[in-house]
């Protein structure tokens, strides 16, 4: 999950929805699944594409890169 105001209201919605505090939506929700337990910033996002954009990358073609945090891994 990428940490924007739209994903913080669907988590404070959550919470309401399931009688559950914003902190226990994040941990035993959203995040359980992912292997590193934190949400990926825009700023991260920003960075991966300042690279992709960069000299340094003009031999990648074709790729997908995840930014998951390994969701899904640790099941």
């Amino acid at each position: 999950f990428v940490d924007t105001p739209l994903m913080r209201a669907q988590i404070t919605k959550q919470a309401e929805l399931n009688n559950m505090t914003e902190e226990k939506v994040i941990s035993d929700i959203m995040l359980k699944p992912a292997v590193i337990k934190k949400f990926t910033s825009t700023q991260q996002i920003a960075d991966m594409v300042s690279f992709m954009i960069s000299d340094s990358a003009s031999t990648i073609t074709g790729e997908a890169f995840s930014m998951t945090g390994g969701w899904g891994m640790g099941r």
